[in-house]
């Protein structure tokens, strides 16, 4: 696997813990604020919740197109060249 290659793929790795950090965080904020009955907000939240959740799913889909096309796995990642 190329040093470009390993890059983007941490990239990608990144980007989906990132968004599955940020689905937990918006998540549990709208839960918070519908328990006070702040439910606009929380509806706002909830649609941002969603949205992490969906470009994590993206990056996923991405990274395992990405996999396939180059015929590694992910403990290729963690080889040395």
């Amino acid at each position: 696997m190329s040093d470009e290659t390993r890059e983007l793929t941490l990239v990608m790795i990144a980007g989906i813990a990132l968004d599955r950090a940020l689905t937990h965080e918006f998540s549990k904020a709208a839960a918070d604020f519908e328990a006070e009955g702040a439910t606009d907000a929380a509806a706002a939240l909830r649609s941002r919740a969603r949205y992490h959740q969906v470009k994590a799913l993206e990056l996923q889909g991405r990274l395992a197109v990405l996999a396939g096309e180059l015929d590694w796995a992910m403990a290729d990642l963690f080889k040395a060249d």
